[in-house]
């Protein structure tokens, strides 16, 4: 594993730009040569850099900046690395829907190509949130949705086979299996809610599934979240009876 032993902190007080373009020819030139990059030092190195251009104002100089290295990555084929710097744009940019919209679809792809679903999930998730805010229940917002829940089902599926081999992430570990299942079942209760209009027969059939997820979990430790799915569940089961006794 390399470390980004190069890092100048001074440099990047004084020039940031400077400092991120010798860090860019850096982690690209050992990506080249097939060299494991330490992820946490990457992002360590990023958050340094983006530190102090936010402290100057420059944070449109970092998305920028930060668009060419992850273009690099991706074309190397180094999609643990790109995904570490999508993950950090996303964050840095969580009140600008259209960059959080443009990085997360960019790297629902590398999360793809990688059989990544803790990924998948995150991203797919991140994309409907900004679809949620803008047009809930449009087309678009419907296909993230079900490709979080596809992911969502995969991970619970194969939690104790073949998912601890497909998790790859520098600052978390997997979370116990009941949190996964707890956000599938509010993913079926989203598409329960707004797909009944076009497929009464599936969103019912979400629905049900979403139940039995919620009576499997009743006993989740995380009460204040449990009660806000108990709370969904009960919103969408009168939505949908309403629906029925048109």
């Amino acid at each position: 594993m390399t470390y980004l032993t190069f890092f100048n902190k001074n440099l990047v007080h004084e020039n940031p730009k400077a400092a991120f373009d010798c860090y860019r020819q850096h982690v690209y030139k050992m990506a080249d040569r097939k060299t494991d990059v330490s992820p946490t030092d990457l992002y360590v190195g990023l958050k340094n850099i983006n530190n102090e251009l936010k402290s100057q104002n420059k944070i449109g100089l970092m998305n920028t900046m930060a668009k060419s290295l992850i273009q690099s990555l991706v074309s190397l084929k180094q999609d643990n690395l790109a995904s570490i710097m999508y993950s950090y744009m996303i964050k840095l940019n969580k009140d600008n829907p259209k960059l959080v919209k443009e990085y997360a679809i960019n790297a629902l792809a590398v999360a793809k190509r990688s059989d990544d679903p803790i990924h998948i999930m995150a991203r797919a998730n991140d994309v409907a949130n900004v679809c949620f805010k803008t047009k809930p229940g449009s087309e678009e917002h419907i296909k993230y949705l079900k490709i979080q829940h596809d992911a969502l089902a995969d991970i619970c599926t194969n939690y104790h086979t073949t998912l601890p081999q497909r998790f790859n992430t520098i600052s978390k570990e997997l979370l116990p299996l009941d949190n996964y299942e707890v956000k599938l079942c509010f993913v079926k209760l989203n598409l329960a809610e707004y797909t009944y209009y076009r497929n009464p027969k599936e969103a019912q059939t979400m629905f049900n599934d979403a139940i039995q997820l919620f009576i499997k979990n009743k006993d989740y430790p995380d009460r204040e979240h449990f009660a806000k799915v108990a709370s969904k569940l009960n919103y969408v089961e009168r939505k949908l009876a309403t629906f029925i006794n048109r």
